[in-house]
């Protein structure tokens, strides 16, 4: 299982309202992808992290988002904006890593 996250991280980082991301929660923890508990230090947070299902999903993602990057870039094989193109599918490389590591930073 990843990294127990509190619910206010997970508003802080996907912008949804509480109300939105109690419904999205209700459905990933029925589906099994995601466990809820409550805090050890402090009983009124609620703690949240993927289950190994859900690890099993994260993981899946990434490696297709990998896929479709390393596919886009060996595509390029024109000339004009190529390198910006190049540039730019790094950029979305690094984003998918940063986001991962804000999840789950022992990833």
């Amino acid at each position: 299982m990843s990294l127990p996250r509190t619910m206010r991280s997970w508003r802080k980082f996907t912008w949804v309202p509480p109300s939105t991301l109690t419904g999205y929660l209700d459905l990933l923890e029925h589906k099994d992808y995601i466990r809820r508990a409550r805090s050890e230090q402090d009983g009124r947070s609620v703690m949240l992290a993927l289950s190994d299902i859900g690890d099993d999903k994260r993981r899946a993602c990434q490696a297709v988002m990998e896929r479709v990057v390393d596919h886009l870039d060996s595509s390029l094989n024109g000339a004009g904006p190529r390198d910006e193109i190049r540039a730019a599918l790094g950029q979305l490389n690094l984003a998918l890593i940063a986001v991962q590591a804000s999840i789950d930073p022992s990833s």
